[in-house]
Formats: structure tokens, sequence, C-alpha cells
């Protein structure tokens, strides 16, 4: 694909800090349909690449210059 997207995950367990997963920059790079017989026949995977992720505010790159 050649539109971009962000997804944002967030899970909160009982007794534990909340996490926030932020995907930035995100293209649908592939995607594959399964209809097989079984307990769940239908199912459709996806494939995407992403050029940020950020976990609770936090980066692997070095945000004081900008982003990547």
């Amino acid at each position: 694909g050649d539109v971009e997207f962000d997804i944002v995950v967030q899970a909160i367990e009982t007794d534990d800090a909340p996490l926030t997963v932020e995907l930035e920059g995100c293209v649908w790079t592939k995607n594959t349909a399964s209809f097989e017989e079984g307990p769940d026949p239908l199912s459709e995977e996806i494939e995407i690449d992403c050029m940020k992720i950020r976990r609770n505010g936090t980066v692997l790159f070095d945000e004081s210059e900008g982003s990547p």
C-alpha cells in the first residue's frame, strides 16, 4: 500500500501499569486469506511495515534531533 496510517494498541491488566504501543507511518504490505475447514475456518492475515514504534512514549531512536 502507499497510504500511511497509525495504529494504537492499549492493554490494561489488573495490578499492572497500562501499556500503550503506537505504530506510526504504517503501510499495508501483504495479506493472506485461508478457507480451510476446521473450528476456525475463515481467517485473514495481514502484514504491515511501520517507521516508528513508541512504547509508553519511549522510542528507540534519539528524538532530540527529530524523527528518523
